[in-house]
């Protein structure tokens, strides 16, 4: 995208960053009229940054193997790596304006990882950024936390780097995972100064839930994982076929059924009145293409398209909400 330097835009926000500064511009509400003037502001804000800025050194010293690049988030503030990447809210990696970190995410086989790479101004504080990590996640050279994820390794040779693997994210329970060829295939490549934590899962997609739950309260969640790269356009348009296509694909595998047809037919039944709580929040908003989907394939799991609603401030006077069996 031709607005300053690595743009990004989807869901109403256009980032970039020129120089020495970020830029963010938000639409509350997405439309091709916002879009436009988003984009138009953007590149007015970016012609008058008058220089353009290189990459920081440390964004180049990440592994290319894997990479993720439209991942890549370079920050000076401990709460925006724990956005990224969660490590504990005392900042346990010492991240501030004289240490800089890059967080990344790494597509590997068996699963993803997270990087976080730190550049210490001192072997002083990097030893002490690996002393607090280790006391929180490491027992000796051993995991602390053995039954849920987590893993170590330390690079032959790097005194005061350490490389740990987390716990997946996401709100279901999922079965542990070692992380530790993925840890070693990622610490070949840093030396003493690169100090990074190795997430043991992607972040985990929001499971779709239609119609009552029969989980035992004990039962374990199941959590599915869908990407496409394809999803967003280069103007950071949804594609309503793409993520129609993924939907389906999540709801198959939720479900362990042969097809999208037998797996929404267990979720909701001809006579049922269906609402679909979604988002118009700003920031978050459900896409439109995504709300069609969900209609499309409850309708044609037999439900009358009057007894199915898409609503989220509205809900509570929508008359299919009103009246609903299956939400």
């Amino acid at each position: 995208m031709d607005v300053g330097q690595d743009a990004t835009f989807g869901y109403g926000t256009l980032a970039f960053w020129k120089g020495r500064h970020f830029v963010s511009v938000l639409a509350e509400q997405e439309s091709e009229r916002t879009r436009a003037a988003v984009l138009a502001l953007g590149r007015a804000v970016a012609e008058a940054i008058p220089e353009a800025g290189e990459r920081p050194a440390l964004v180049g010293r990440l592994p290319a193997a894997g990479l993720d690049p439209a991942s890549v988030v370079y920050l000076r503030h401990p709460r925006i790596l724990e956005a990224h990447v969660p490590v504990g809210p005392d900042n346990p990696l010492g991240v501030g304006p004289s240490s800089p970190a890059v967080a990344s995410r790494y597509r590997l086989d068996g699963g993803g990882a997270d990087l976080v790479l730190v550049d210490y101004a001192d072997p002083e504080g990097a030893s002490s950024a690996g002393k607090a990590f280790a006391a929180r996640f490491l027992d000796g050279d051993e995991p602390a936390h053995r039954g849920d994820g987590w893993c170590a390794a330390a690079p032959s040779g790097s005194a005061g780097a350490r490389s740990c693997c987390g716990p997946r994210r996401g709100s279901g329970a999922l079965p542990p995972r070692r992380g530790d060829e993925r840890s070693k295939a990622m610490t070949q490549s840093l030396d003493r100064r690169g100090f990074l934590q190795i997430g043991g899962g992607a972040a985990a997609a929001g499971v779709l839930g239609l119609g009552p739950a029969h989980a035992a309260p004990d039962a374990k969640a199941r959590v599915v994982l869908v990407r496409r790269r394809e999803v967003l356009d280069s103007e950071g348009r949804v594609s309503g076929p793409v993520i129609h296509a993924m939907l389906n694909e999540a709801v198959v595998a939720l479900l362990g059924e042969k097809d999208a047809a037998a797996a929404w037919r267990r979720l909701v039944k001809p006579t049922d009145v269906v609402g679909v709580k979604s988002n118009v929040w700003g920031r978050l908003p459900t896409p439109p293409e995504l709300e069609q989907a969900i209609r499309d394939e409850v309708v044609g799991a037999g439900v009358s398209p009057a007894n199915v609603a898409v609503d989220d401030r509205g809900v509570r006077s929508n008359p299919v909400f009103q009246r609903m069996t299956a939400s």
